[in-house]
Order: structure tokens, then C-alpha cells, then sequence
């Protein structure tokens, strides 16, 4: 039984020493995770067989006791070094992340530079810039320059418009006449009376 114990804490060390070496590698992580689950099974078998053989001796409750204590030490660091692992997995998972969006916005700063700059080039008169697809820009108008005068609605286009608005306020007319109507052939419902 000395040596499940020696073995035991020998694995223990072992394992520290190699989820410290393998620190930040997800084939790390999953290795520690395995040997984490390995430790937790080879725990449970031993305390099973310590359990058995608690029960052929006299004083079972007290052995099973002292069994169960040592098992839950056990389980307890194993637990710790789990947590510890999901821990450093998920701040291996910030960082990637915070590196992904450090990269989109270095990505989209280049771009609106490049984009300003390209503006600033077609502003000045300089040949017709392409962008990214390939295709030349239509050049910029500026703000003041005269703008082509809108069409003169013709006069069928005016007449129509007048009948809509014609027929809509007949609508309106002949749903508020309905509403009145139907409000006024309601009698109020009486209200009760005290007993």
C-alpha cells in the first residue's frame, strides 16, 4: 500500500513538472488532461481496493472513513491542478483572441489609411485610382459644383397624384363617418348596483 502512495505522489510530481514544460500548447493541454484523467481513475481503482480490503478487517466504518479522507485529499488536488489547467487554457484563449482583434484593427486602420490616401490622390487630380476589386473610381464631385436640375413633374403626373390625395381623404371621411356611426348606436352599460 506504501508503494500506491509513493507512486502516486511520484506521478503527482511528474505531472507538475510536465504540464510546467508544455506551459501554453493546446497538445500540452490535452496531455495534461489526459494524464489528469489517468491519475483520477488509477485514485479511484486504489481507493476501491483499499475499500475491499477495509472490509475484511474488524473496525470496516473506521477504515472506510480514514479511506474516503485520503481519497477526497487526492481528488482535491487533482481538482486544483484542473482548475489550474482550464485557467491557463483560458487565458491562452483571451490572449489568442485579443490577438485576432489587435490584428482586424490594425488590418482595418491600414485600410482607411489607404483609403485616405486615395482620396486625397483623386482630390488632387491625379490619374483614376482603382480599388481593392480593381475598378476604377468614379471621380468626386465637389460639394459646390452646380447639381443637374431636377424634372418638372409633368402635368398627368400632377392630376394622378391629386386623385390619390382626392380618394385617400374620401377614405378617411368615410372611415370616420363609420366609427361615429357605430359609437353612436352603443348604449353604455349600466353599473351595478350596491346590494
Amino acid at each position: 500500500m506504501t508503494r500506491w502512495w509513493l507512486a502516486l505522489v511520484f506521478l503527482l510530481a511528474a505531472g507538475q513538472f510536465h504540464a510546467h514544460a508544455q506551459l501554453g500548447t493546446s497538445a500540452g493541454a490535452s496531455d495534461e488532461q489526459r494524464r489528469l484523467d489517468a491519475l483520477r481513475q488509477e485514485l479511484t481503482r486504489q481507493s476501491q481496493e483499499e475499500e475491499s480490503a477495509c472490509q475484511q478487517r474488524f473496525a470496516v466504518n473506521d477504515c472506510l472513513k480514514t479511506v474516503q479522507a485520503r481519497y477526497r485529499a487526492k481528488l482535491a488536488d487533482i481538482k486544483k491542478q484542473e482548475a489550474g489547467l482550464h485557467d491557463r487554457q483560458r487565458q491562452q484563449r483571451a490572449e489568442e483572441q485579443s490577438q485576432r482583434a489587435e490584428k482586424r484593427s490594425r488590418a482595418r486602420e491600414q485600410q482607411l489609411q489607404e483609403q485616405s490616401a486615395t482620396a486625397d490622390r483623386s482630390s488632387r487630380g491625379d490619374r483614376p485610382q482603382k480599388n481593392a476589386a480593381g475598378i476604377v473610381a468614379a471621380p468626386r464631385v465637389p460639394a459646390s459644383a452646380p447639381r443637374p436640375a431636377a424634372r418638372e413633374p409633368s402635368s398627368q403626373g400632377r392630376e394622378a397624384h391629386a386623385s390619390k390625395l382626392r380618394e385617400a381623404e374620401d377614405r378617411r371621411a368615410a372611415r370616420d363617418k363609420r366609427v361615429k356611426e357605430k359609437a353612436a348606436g352603443k348604449q353604455p352599460v349600466p353599473l351595478p348596483t350596491a346590494p
